[in-house]
């Protein structure tokens, strides 16, 4: 017999009751893994990899939810409830400052700024410098496919389309555009998101007289000339 110390208490050490393979009986509720290890492994790794997809779909869905959503929500100038409304979410102009403070504008439906909620879409440092270092052609055939979605998707924005594509046939024959890059992918994915207005704002930087012409549709969307 032989004694031990276990849990502040000296008692007679238990003796090991072997079974026909020579160890300790495994408890009923813990039965025996015969895969290997390379089979553990595999499965985790096609679990990782379900996992990353089903997310990649739901961002996804997410992301057309959101499209359609705003596509409802289109204000004109008889529902908007100012004049920088008209258009929201995707010709309006950028929210009024009053309420982004959560404050009554004092200027109420004659504000010239938006009164409705916004989803915050903007580039960053990185993408800014991407279509800086582009040149017009480049900037404006990279653009075209986004105002194409927006004029499938809205009639208000064919004659943005119309203007572009103008442009384009005038000045500025198809390039070589950059190769697909991962950093390239993200800007795309995010020129997605963009609205309308922010796209028209960024090819305010080309020369000639798409830029006055693209503020000259706004403007008469905006005020119901067209």
């Amino acid at each position: 017999m032989s004694l031990r110390y276990y849990l502040t208490f000296i008692d007679e050490e238990p003796q090991a009751s072997p079974d026909a393979f020579g160890s300790r009986k495994r408890g009923a509720s813990c039965p025996a893994d015969f895969r290997s290890k390379e089979e553990v492994r595999s499965m985790w790794t096609e679990a990782c990899r379900e996992q990353a997809l089903f997310r990649s779909q739901v961002a996804q869905l997410r992301e057309r939810a959101d499209h359609v959503r705003d596509n409802s929500q289109e204000c004109n100038t008889l529902t908007a409830p100012s004049l920088g409304s008209v258009g929201h979410p995707q010709l309006c102009r950028r929210p009024c400052a009053h309420f982004a403070k959560n404050a009554g504008c004092p200027r109420a439906k004659h504000c010239a700024f938006c009164h409705l909620p916004h989803r915050h879409v903007s580039l960053d440092k990185r993408m800014r410098e991407q279509l800086a270092s582009c040149s017009e052609a480049e900037l404006l055939w990279t653009l075209r496919p986004h105002f194409q979605r927006h004029a499938l998707a809205n009639p208000a924005a064919v004659g943005f389309q119309e203007l572009l594509d103008r442009n384009l046939a005038l000045h500025h024959p198809q390039p070589a555009l950059p190769r697909p890059s991962q950093s390239w992918q993200l800007l795309e994915k995010r020129l997605v998101r963009l609205p309308l207005a922010a796209l028209v704002g960024l090819c305010f930087r080309v020369s000639g007289h798409l830029p006055g012409l693209l503020q000259e549709q706004l403007r008469d969307f905006r005020t119901g000339d067209q």
